[in-house]
């Protein structure tokens, strides 16, 4: 990633996602029927913000996406499908152009 000619990011964009530690954005689409089962799990599990009647997504750091998967993949869960979103390259660029800036 270049800057005004200057490099301030270099690697694939594995590399850059690991190096910027952006948050990866989780969604589970849920099952169809009764929403307040679906919220009280969402409640139970925490962070999780509702999109629409059946999703559900949450932010997660490197270190909590596991723990966040393996409550999504529990009996109770109404979760159907799961798509994990890893921070995009329009994003990991936004933000060291944005750590580049608050150097200066």
């Amino acid at each position: 990633i270049v800057n005004r000619g200057v490099k301030i990011a270099d690697g694939t964009l594995d590399d850059l996602r690991r190096i910027a530690q952006l948050p990866t954005r989780i969604r589970l689409r849920l099952t169809d029927g009764e929403a307040a089962g679906i919220d009280q799990w969402a409640a139970r599990s925490g962070g999780w913000r509702r999109v629409n009647g059946h999703l559900l997504e949450i932010d997660a750091s490197q270190g909590d996406k596991i723990e966040l998967l393996r409550r999504a993949a529990a009996p109770e869960a109404p979760v159907v499908d799961v798509d994990v979103v890893p921070p995009t390259l329009d994003e990991l660029y936004a933000h060291f152009l944005g750590a580049e800036e608050k150097a200066q």
